[in-house]
């Protein structure tokens, strides 16, 4: 166990809180996450992606599922909407 785990002021749980130990996603997305998402909220995110995953039968290879599932975590995460659609 590590005594000097890393934490980040997160946004979500808005508190200090254990920080992810790499960015879940490629490029600025995952940059944002490292820097203002904790584990915990994490976690609790990738939960409820797998519900709307199930509970909407979403293919996850398909872009507007991708784009929806970018939406929600946007939503989920950081509390703002996203309609971006041009945006892959």
């Amino acid at each position: 166990m590590n005594d000097q785990q890393l934490m980040v002021q997160c946004v979500k749980l808005k508190r200090k809180a254990p920080a992810l130990a790499y960015p879940p996603l490629p490029g600025a997305m995952g940059q944002r996450l490292m820097q203002q998402i904790s584990q915990p909220a994490w976690d609790a995110w990738m939960q409820m992606q797998t519900k709307w995953i199930n509970e909407l039968r979403l293919n996850p290879t398909d872009p507007k599922a991708q784009q929806l599932l970018h939406d929600k975590m946007c939503e989920f995460l950081f509390d703002e909407m996203h309609s971006d659609s041009n945006e892959t």
